[in-house]
């Protein structure tokens, strides 16, 4: 009994950090499973924007900006103490792609 309330208790305070999971209704359909990485290992979610052909090109810490060539989706990855704590897409010319 102790660990589940103990466990609720982790959630709550996960919750009230206020973690950013969402993902602007104008997202390519794929970033609705970048959301996913919050709360993941941050070298694991590197790994796995890299398989789905996303690239680092600036490092603003806490925050590294990733940017997917084939469709021009930035994407901004927050974290702390090794974990994701937000994934948000922003607009492309964070990512260094000139306005058009």
């Amino acid at each position: 009994m102790r660990r589940r309330s103990m466990m609720w208790l982790l959630i709550l305070g996960l919750a009230a950090c206020g973690l950013d999971r969402s993902v602007p209704p104008e997202a390519p359909e794929g970033m609705a499973s970048l959301a996913r990485f919050v709360g993941a290992p941050a070298d694991r979610a590197t790994s796995r924007l890299t398989r789905l052909g996303f690239q680092p090109v600036r490092q603003a810490t806490p925050a590294t900006y990733w940017l997917d060539p084939a469709d021009g989706v930035c994407a901004r990855i927050v974290t702390s103490a090794e974990l994701v704590i937000s994934v948000s897409v922003v607009d492309p010319v964070e990512c260094g792609v000139a306005a058009s």
